[in-house]
């Protein structure tokens, strides 16, 4: 199907656009062919974040609105898995009369993010959709209402909002893309996300899935930083969740595509958050910190960074502060498919600091959400602290084993006196340390 003359105009137009800084924007050039051909679809997906519509009847609040696209394309541009458009090709459609399909088009994007602002008095309601441009299919849609009291502060709590939500919506729908196609058609990022279905699914069998498509992906794209973190993550799964002679050796590989990972985009906040992973497991400490503290100050929004730096404090040294980073990760990612993790080591870190009550009730929750991930350990050292003595027993009796021989591995503390304080509530339980584990 030709495209209609507009969008060939505006085509036309953005390729004569400055460009952006390098990362910010999907680069655009001359496309092959006539003049007038539309940019081609990237690989990995594109967004357009659109100026937002002043709803306020009040010409002096536009800057609010334009504020408020603003923030939320900064935002956006930190993740580094999808390209961003720059704001000096998004913002030529503002004040125009043009479809999303015809934007999509005229810059190559695959969605479309587009809103409104409507403020009155001291208050303010903020809209915005997320579009497949291609279909005009409706991927995401939110109203936010405020109270205004700093207007910066509402700025920075709404984007962050935004896109965290667009992030896990674009994978269910890069999913669905991907499902329609057949494996000898897929590319890089089509084997990169399959990994990440498998790998977040915590099955022996996703594992091996997730393994061969992240290592398609590096095949086809060896400067795919993103596939190298999300492969050294999985290798620290594997030879943590199910230990072995051999999980000095995976560990040691984990790293090597961590460090790779950050080599081929430092500014990637996964690669930071893999080598905190990794360096956690591998006991080295002060550089897991470090790494933690990298990937956060990259990207604030991003749960992974979050709960990468909540591990490298909790097993640190520093318990208390972890509370606060796994529960940042809980409220920047409240579906994730993996929070009886996020749970399971809130809990961890509210029994190391003392707050015994606290987590008992995180482990139930923990051990409710995946029951053979063993938080139920952490409970029931718990319920020993608080003298509750025979729930102990019963309980540990009803732990499967295979959770206290994993501790060791999940639970690599800096602090000997921090895994005394655990291991010596357990065995006031009737744990036998020496049968369970070395």
């Amino acid at each position: 199907m030709e495209p209609d003359p507009t969008t060939r105009a505006l085509a036309a137009a953005l390729r004569k656009s400055q460009a952006a800084p390098p990362g910010s924007e999907v680069k655009s050039g001359p496309a092959s062919g006539t003049s007038a051909a539309l940019l081609p679809l990237p690989g990995r997906p594109s967004i357009a974040v659109l100026p937002f519509a002043n709803m306020s009847g009040d010409a002096d609040q536009e800057y609010f609105a334009d504020g408020i696209a603003e923030d939320i394309l900064t935002a956006l541009s930190k993740w580094r898995w999808f390209l961003v458009f720059a704001r000096n090709s998004t913002f030529t459609f503002k004040g125009k009369a043009v479809s999303v399909r015809q934007i999509g088009e005229a810059l190559g994007a695959r969605y479309v993010l587009e809103g409104s602002v409507r403020r009155a008095g001291n208050r303010v309601r903020i809209s915005a959709q997320l579009i497949e441009a291609a279909t005009d299919r409706h991927i995401w849609a939110e109203r936010y209402d405020r109270e205004i009291s700093d207007v910066f502060a509402i700025q920075d709590d709404i984007a962050r909002h935004v896109v965290t939500c667009i992030d896990p919506a674009i994978h269910v729908s890069e999913l669905d893309r991907i499902a329609r196609k057949s494996p000898g058609s897929m590319d890089a990022w089509d084997h990169y996300l399959r990994g990440r279905h498998h790998r977040n699914r915590f099955t022996p069998q996703d594992a091996i899935l997730a393994l061969h498509h992240f290592g398609q992906a590096i095949d086809i794209d060896p400067h795919f930083a993103a596939a190298h973190a999300r492969l050294a993550q999985l290798q620290v799964n594997l030879a943590t969740l199910n230990p072995t002679a051999d999980t000095p050796n995976t560990l040691a590989t984990a790293l090597q595509l961590a460090n790779r990972a950050i080599a081929l985009d430092p500014l990637d906040a996964s690669a930071h958050a893999a080598a905190a992973y990794v360096l956690v497991h591998l006991r080295q400490h002060d550089a897991a910190l470090q790494a933690g503290h990298s990937a956060v100050e990259l990207n604030a929004n991003y749960p992974a960074g979050r709960y990468a730096l909540g591990l490298a404090l909790l097993f640190g040294g520093s318990a208390r502060e972890a509370i606060a980073e796994f529960e940042m990760t809980a409220r920047l990612s409240p579906r994730d498919p993996t929070m009886w993790a996020i749970l399971g080591y809130k809990a961890l870190a509210q029994y190391t600091a003392g707050y015994y009550e606290a987590a008992l009730h995180t482990a139930d929750r923990a051990d409710a959400e995946r029951p053979e991930f063993g938080a139920r350990a952490v409970g029931i050292a718990a319920l020993a602290r608080l003298g509750r003595k025979a729930e102990a027993v019963t309980a540990l009796a009803e732990l499967p084993k295979e959770a206290l021989l994993r501790m060791p591995y999940l639970c690599p503390f800096r602090n000997t006196a921090d895994w005394e304080h655990w291991c010596s509530a357990l065995e006031e339980a009737g744990w036998e340390r020496g049968r369970a584990m070395t």
